[in-house]
This record gives structure tokens, C-alpha cells and sequence, in this order.
């Protein structure tokens, strides 16, 4: 169904206003339950997804109120998303050993890196440990006084801003699991290419609308998520970025690696000493998910 003559919505990436229902919403709702929005969310997705018929874009309708959302996920207690992070400190070890593979890559150890939607920082351990300056935005108190407090990190409790780097512009920046978080996503590439030196990188970790995991789950793909409200697939998260700036260099599967009782517990209730037992097991999975490289194209004079 063309939804063009039914309402005043356009697509959140090209502003494109001929879109079709590409989901239909479940349990009649009608607004989504900003409850539910946090880093460690399992709540299934019951809005309705609509497609963008210009760019290709998959996203939630309607969108939610941008101010509220951020509300959402900054008072959120977020209580069980940091407990993975020994097990994702082995995710982002790999991370590295295939950045520094690339001959691009950030071969002097002075070069400043910012996470956005960096969590308690399980990221920003890493870089640290390679040798690098880090600095992460995260909106959620409590994982950013977590950050600050227990890790001792360099993360500052907001929104991603380039006004913090003026002067001393980044060499890097790194979304993990952060875009299809945002309502308003020109917005936060604009600020995160204003930050960028010239040929500065831009890291995107996403799920993958046409990977061959959501293909084949289809309606069971666990990323459909109500946290998430934007979907891209790989040739229009391309495209995207390239109308902002961006060259699109690499991407590879991310395979990531959590314990098999904090992926259980996501959605179902386990007894405490089962989940006692489940979460000293590691389990590495991929179900989607693909990291993407990209390079700030050099401004011209």
C-alpha cells in the first residue's frame, strides 16, 4: 500500500515522501512504550515499519518524539547491559586486530578517538589499551557514571556535539550499535563529519535489514527491536553516507561475543543458579550484524 496520499510522513535519510507499509504494527498499538528504550532492551518490536520507495530505507511509524526518546534512554537503570563487558572487551580485541591490518588505520598511537552511544565503555577500554586518546557520549546516567566512575573513562553524560572538537579535530568515530537508534540521523552525521579531520574515519556497527539472517528469520529476526527505529540494508546505508561526505571503504561481519546466559535472559526469566551457570559461558554469534568503514572524503579549499 502506498501510504503517499495517507499521511505527511517522510523518509528520516532523503526526506523521500513516497513510502509503503513494509510492516503492518501488532496488538493495535499506537505509540511505542518509551519504557522499553535502553541499551540492553529485549522488548519485541510492535510498531508498524515503513519503506521509503526512493532510498530504501525501513523505519518505524510513526516516528517517535526525538526530546522524549532521549529522555527515555537517559533516565533508563540500565541494569544488566555492563555485566557483558569482559565479553565484549574479546569482541573489540578483534575489532582492532583487523583495523590494524588496514594500511589507513591510525598508525600513530597520539590519534583521538570518540565513541557515540559509547555505553560504560567497553569500547573505549579497548582503544585505550591499543594506545589511543578516547572520549565517549553517552546519554544514559547511570552507564555514564559507570564509565567515568568504575573504568576511570573520559566519557561525558550527553549527546554527541562537534563543538568539543573546535581545535583538536578526531581522527576517528566509532557507532556501535548507535544508528538505528536515531530519529534524526542527518543531524548526528553532520555533527560527527564537522569533528572529523580530513580523511578521518567513521566506524558503523548496524544490523543489516537484508542480511541473510533477517531474510531467512524474516518476522523472528531478534533485531527487530522497538528500540530500534531505523532499518538499513547494505546499498542504502552506502548511499547514505556517501550523499554526506563519506566513502564507503570496507565492511565485514561482525561476530560477537556475549555469554550464553545474558542472550538467554533477554528473553526469558532462567532460575539464578542456571543463570549463574549460563553467563560464564562465552558464545560467539553473528545474526546480522556488519561493521562498515568509511572515510571523510578531503574538504576542499
Amino acid at each position: 500500500m502506498d501510504l503517499e496520499s495517507e499521511n505527511s510522513e517522510t523518509c528520516p535519510c532523503c526526506g523521500g515522501t513516497k513510502l509503503k507499509i513494509f510492516r503492518k504494527s501488532s496488538d493495535s498499538v499506537s505509540s511505542l512504550t518509551l519504557d522499553n528504550f535502553s541499551a540492553s532492551s529485549s522488548a519485541r518490536l510492535r510498531q508498524a515499519l515503513t519503506s521509503c520507495r526512493n532510498c530504501g530505507l525501513v523505519f518505524v511509524s510513526p516516528m517517535p518524539d526525538e526530546s522524549e526518546l532521549l529522555d527515555a534512554y537517559s533516565d533508563n537503570l540500565e541494569q544488566i547491559h555492563s555485566s557483558e563487558n569482559r565479553n565484549r572487551l574479546k569482541s573489540f580485541k578483534r575489532v582492532f586486530t583487523w583495523l590494524n591490518t588496514k594500511e589507513l588505520y591510525l598508525k600513530n598511537k597520539t590519534n583521538y578517538i570518540a565513541d557515540v552511544g559509547c555505553a560504560s565503555g567497553a569500547f573505549l577500554i579497548c582503544a585505550e589499551n591499543e594506545g589511543l586518546r578516547a572520549i565517549g557520549f553517552e546519554p544514559s546516567k547511570t552507564l555514564a557514571s559507570m564509565a567515568q566512575n568504575e573504568y576511570g573513562l573520559n566519557v561525558v553524560n550527553g549527546i554527541f556535539t562537534s563543538a568539543a572538537f573546535s581545535k583538536d579535530k578526531l581522527d576517528m568515530v566509532t557507532l556501535w550499535d548507535v544508528l538505528e537508534h536515531i530519529v534524526k540521523p542527518d543531524s548526528l552525521i553532520k555533527e560527527i563529519s564537522n569533528s572529523l579531520k580530513s580523511r578521518g574515519l567513521l566506524l558503523i556497527n548496524i544490523p543489516i535489514l537484508d542480511s541473510f539472517a533477517a531474510r531467512v528469520l524474516r518476522k523472528f529476526w531478534p533485531f527487530y527491536l522497538d528500540v530500534h527505529v531505523l532499518y538499513f540494508k547494505k546499498k542504502n546505508l552506502i548511499k547514505y553516507l556517501e550523499f554526506h561526505g563519506f566513502r564507503y571503504l570496507e565492511s565485514k561481519s561482525y561476530w560477537q561475543t556475549l555469554s550464553v546466559g545474558y542472550l538467554i535472559s533477554r528473553y526469558v526469566r532462567l532460575p539464578m543458579y542456571l543463570n549463574s551457570f549460563l553467563e560464564n559461558i562465552p558464545f560467539r554469534y553473528n545474526m546480522g550484524q556488519k561493521t562498515f568503514l568509511f572515510m571523510k572524503e578531503q574538504e576542499t579549499q
